[in-house]
């Protein structure tokens, strides 16, 4: 009985000692990623939309104040989003520039002063900047921000469209407005799996989760061959997924306002040896926009061509600029409108 007593206690306390080390080595991880790492937790605040602000396309709630990928960000009445502190050069009747477009134009992660939108603010003083653009958004939710906000805002003279290679299907906005309250406030996913609840909980806490997620995958290349799909479809699909960029054209051209598409890549896209194939969704969202005598402007062959492609996006992101990322693409902007000065 006495062998028998003193065998458990060895292998419990051995066991004990081992979950306090692997306790140890993964608070030890997490606080190196958290301290010497530019990872970023991804999730952005409750109460970021209201249901229905242009159509039935959610929008940023006004007046608001909260994170996206744990950087602080703010909104006006108007739910565009704005540097609080910047102090605006331009006349009160000075003509305006609407940026529309998704989270990539809308910036997690980063200050509002070093996001596109925040650029163009100093590099084009005597205009003001409105940026529209809300995460989730695709084709059509532009098209119905653009339906609501032009006659409201005869101010404005152009619009400056960030076309995301995601943005042909509606599976992000669709599920964020099915997560959307009366009050305007996400409340649920649609996805209550075991594993989509794990992930979430860990994606918003832990930061050396989502460094070995990213070691153990390359999660920036499944997400691109995820919207590649998109365009090997059918060229009826693809029709209808980019037409509201034809309406936008049509609707903006009867009330005298300039449009300019800015087509931004992957990440995957832009590394080296990159197989022709993997452009595919450029080159048919640049005929389409051909076609239609839109302008734009398709900035892979800019990013590409910057040198160290991987740093113009957030930590293992498919999509999502950096900082550095922001400054170019500003400056490639910036480049398109007369009197900017980057």
């Amino acid at each position: 009985m006495n062998a028998k007593r003193s065998g458990w206690r060895p292998k419990l306390i051995a066991f004990l000692v081992s979950c306090l080390m692997i306790a140890m080595l993964l608070g030890a991880g997490e606080l190196y990623c958290r301290w010497f790492t530019k990872i970023n937790f991804l999730d952005s605040s409750v109460g970021l939309f209201t249901a229905n602000r242009f159509g039935d396309s959610y929008g940023n709630t006004p007046n608001y104040k909260g994170e996206s990928f744990g950087e602080v960000f703010y909104t006006d009445a108007n739910g565009f989003r704005i540097e609080p502190e910047f102090r605006s050069t331009a006349a009160s009747d000075a003509p305006a520039i609407l940026i529309v477009g998704d989270s990539v134009s809308f910036g997690p992660a980063m200050r509002d002063d070093l996001t596109i939108a925040g650029h163009l603010r100093r590099s084009l003083p005597n205009e003001r900047i409105y940026n529209s653009s809300a995460i989730g958004y695709d084709a059509t939710s532009y098209r119905n921000v653009v339906a609501t906000l032009i006659p409201q805002r005869p101010e404005v003279k152009s619009v400056l469209l960030f076309y995301c290679l995601n943005d042909l299907t509606d599976v992000s906005a669709a599920d964020i407005k099915s997560q959307i309250n009366d009050n305007g406030e996400i409340y649920a996913t649609t996805d209550t799996s075991p594993l989509r609840t794990i992930n979430d909980y860990l994606r918003s806490r832990s930061k050396l989760y989502l460094w070995l997620k990213n070691a153990l995958r390359d999660t920036q290349l499944i997400y691109f061959q995820n919207d590649l799909a998109s365009y090997q479809k059918s060229d009826k699909y693809l029709q209808d997924g980019l037409r509201p960029l034809a309406e936008i054209k049509e609707q903006l051209d009867l009330a005298g306002v300039s449009l300019k598409v800015f087509v931004l890549p992957y990440e995957a896209q832009l590394r080296k040896n990159t197989p022709p194939d993997l452009l595919v969704p450029q080159q048919k969202v640049d005929n389409f926009l051909k076609q239609n005598h839109i302008e734009f402007f398709d900035l892979t062959q800019d990013l590409q061509s910057s040198g160290d492609t991987h740093s113009l996006f957030l930590y293992g992101d498919p999509m999502h600029l950096s900082e550095k990322g922001h400054e170019l693409v500003a400056k490639k902007v910036c480049a398109t409108i007369p009197d900017c000065k980057p």
